[in-house]
């Protein structure tokens, strides 16, 4: 899992993803953090059409190995950019179904689960990534689990992962 976090400014955090992007063109997990800034920043056109490229070229990726659970992760999360929940969460199922165990696709699925308002679904698969090994600082700045944040579950979760902290 990877997220953007905030920069001092939206133009410092968008000019460093588009270096990476730049760095490795055919990266869909570089153009979907991309994708993510951009619409953290406001820029839905950009955000489209960077998602849109993210998803492209998960697709070139999938059709080498169509069993590669990481570059599904990556696909269901562009779908989830562009507001492809239904899609989002078969390609994430996908992924699980590959690879149960993995914390990044387990947090994904919480990311998912929280974006739609699923709270209780969210902190369940929050709880087991983090039961799995993912650092409590990644959901304590995850845009995704801003409202996720806020309820005394996330609090309780935090207390009891606060060692999961780097």
């Amino acid at each position: 899992h990877s997220f953007p976090t905030r920069r001092s400014s939206d133009l410092d955090a968008i000019k460093m993803a588009q270096k990476a992007v730049e760095l490795n063109p055919n990266s869909s997990v570089a153009l979907r953090n991309l994708a993510q800034i951009y619409a953290t920043a406001g820029q839905a056109a950009n955000a489209k059409a960077t998602f849109d490229r993210a998803i492209e070229t998960a697709y070139k990726v999938l059709q080498v190995n169509p069993q590669n659970a990481e570059e599904l992760g990556t696909l269901a999360m562009s779908y989830a950019g562009e507001g492809s929940f239904d899609k989002a969460h078969q390609t994430l199922a996908r992924a699980l179904s590959l690879n149960p165990g993995d914390r990044d696709l387990i947090y994904d699925e919480a990311t998912l689960d929280a974006q739609e308002k699923r709270f209780p679904e969210a902190l369940a698969a929050l709880k087991r990534s983090l039961e799995s090994g993912t650092t409590f600082e990644a959901a304590l700045h995850d845009p995704a689990l801003a409202e996720l944040r806020r309820l005394p579950q996330f609090a309780a979760l935090e207390k009891r992962f606060a060692n999961n902290k780097r």
